[in-house]
């Protein structure tokens, strides 16, 4: 994986642009999938619903959509729309909170901190 990884990295700077410009739209559409996957998360947590209430909603498994949220899976539609349906949102709406990313990421970072300060008070 090291070795293809570098491969990837010199082809990159050594081809005439080509290599380029899929390596940046391959980049953009990793961090598409993050930024879908988080609006997700977020909707999920707005709803108090877990994985597995949201998984059994949407008739999926519980480790995929875990990797969905993760942006580690690309969705097949009918699954991106199952999800929108079990969350009671319109799709639409899970495409367009990408430009609201900073409030989000605010409030996923108070979210983190206090559940790792929980996890300290625990131990």
């Amino acid at each position: 994986m090291v070795i293809a990884t570098r491969f990837l990295y010199l082809i990159e700077f050594t081809t005439d642009g080509s290599m380029n410009r899929a390596i940046v739209q391959r980049q953009l559409a990793q961090r598409q999938l993050k930024a879908l996957g988080h609006t997700i998360r977020e909707c999920r947590h707005l709803q108090q619903l877990s994985q597995e209430e949201l998984a059994a909603r949407a008739n999926i498994h519980v480790t995929y959509l875990s990797a969905f949220e993760c942006g580690k899976r690309n969705p097949s539609l009918a699954v991106f729309f199952s999800v929108a349906s079990a969350l009671r949102v319109r799709p639409a709406d899970l495409l367009q909170s990408t430009t609201g990313q900073s409030k989000s990421t605010e409030s996923s970072e108070r979210t983190r901190k206090k559940h790792k300060k929980r996890r300290n008070l625990l131990s």
